[in-house]
């Protein structure tokens, strides 16, 4: 008896602290490390103190037969024809599935939301993309890019246009999300030998209980529209 309420003791004191670490982890926001170096990209999930890493992702050794050949092949069933068919004929539909068919197209074309859903279903999704921006922070963004062309006047066309559409794009952003700018250098490249400098870096923040939270608002919104 002092054995089993030992146990139960320790099982109950487990399942508090990972109870306490599940809620630090709802409540404490969760880092995204984003990396590019040249063409190495790199992915990592910062939670608490664990990180794990989402790409690259490690290779398992594929197990199969040496050779690759392959096994022999399953024995046919009984009665069963080699074309996969079976014995009545093909494209003939049986007696009785006609009508449920076609109650099933009925119901479909009765069911196609109108106008008025079409736009609330739109406003709540524009609700919720909103809700889920302001929860999320962009942080030490670092950018280097080379530009380069084929020749010098290509490469600054090609310069001036990038730099206009990144200087858009990041105001654009800035806007909707809480972004926070290190380095951004654009880089116009004519010789080809910076191409190796092309370097990104970012982090992105995000509480999860807000996000689940939005979620599940988004849900249940979803759902009371379709009760309209």
């Amino acid at each position: 008896m002092h054995i089993l309420l030992t146990a139960l003791s320790v099982l109950g004191w487990v399942l508090a602290v990972l109870l306490c670490l599940l809620l630090l982890a709802l409540f404490t926001p969760a880092r995204l490390v984003l990396e590019l170096r040249y063409d190495a990209f790199c992915a990592r999930l910062k939670v608490l103190c664990f990180t794990f890493t989402l790409y690259p992702r490690r290779q398992k050794p594929q197990a199969g037969a040496p050779g690759g050949e392959a096994g022999p092949a399953a024995p046919q069933k009984a009665g069963a024809r080699p074309d996969g068919g079976s014995g009545a004929q093909a494209g003939q539909p049986q007696a009785g599935q006609r009508a449920p068919a076609e109650k099933k197209a009925a119901n479909k074309r009765r069911r196609l939301p109108s106008l008025g859903s079409l736009a609330q279903i739109c406003s709540a999704a524009g609700a919720l993309m909103r809700a889920v921006l302001r929860a999320v922070h962009v942080r030490d963004v670092k950018a280097v890019w080379p530009v380069h062309c084929g020749d010098a006047a290509e490469t600054a066309i090609r310069f001036g246009r990038t730099q206009a559409y990144v200087g858009s794009a990041l105001g654009v952003l800035q806007n909707f999300v809480d972004l926070q700018l290190r380095q951004v250098d654009i880089i116009p490249d004519f010789t080809g030998e910076h191409k190796y400098r092309r370097y990104f870096y970012c982090k992105i923040q995000a509480t999860p209980f807000i996000i689940v939270t939005t979620g599940v608002w988004a849900l249940v919104k979803l759902k009371a529209m379709r009760a309209i």
